[in-house]
């Protein structure tokens, strides 16, 4: 986990996953991305793959213009999680990691994600 990261070219990443009713924690994941760079040869200078991102649990958003790479200094090889409870009652856990950035941001035009885990409390 962390070694890589899945991105939807400008889109919103968007999960849904049937599950019986409950209470889950979903955890996403993220991590600075190597860039094909060994972790030593990595630096901060990957910061322009960081885009502002909104985090969604059941419809409901949990966090809005994100940045994970701010609170590690855009580090490499440094994981940064946000965990979220959901209800569900339709048999159906949906989360999205939603494109934020505003058109012409300076930035990966697609939100990153190494990551999601969902838990039955």
């Amino acid at each position: 986990m962390y070694q890589t990261n899945g991105y939807s070219y400008g889109d919103d990443l968007v999960g849904r996953i049937y599950v019986p009713n409950g209470t889950y924690d979903v955890r996403f994941m993220f991590a600075q991305p190597l860039g094909g760079k060994t972790i030593t040869a990595c630096s901060a200078a990957f910061q322009p793959w960081h885009n502002p991102v909104a985090l969604e649990v059941q419809g409901e958003r949990m966090l809005d213009n994100w940045d994970f790479g701010t609170q590690i200094q855009h580090t490499c090889a440094t994981p940064v999680d946000e965990t979220f409870t959901a209800a569900v009652t339709n048999g159906v856990l949906e989360f999205a990691v939603r494109n934020v950035a505003p058109h012409g941001y300076k930035a990966q035009t697609a939100p990153l994600l190494s990551g999601v885990e969902i838990t039955k409390q």
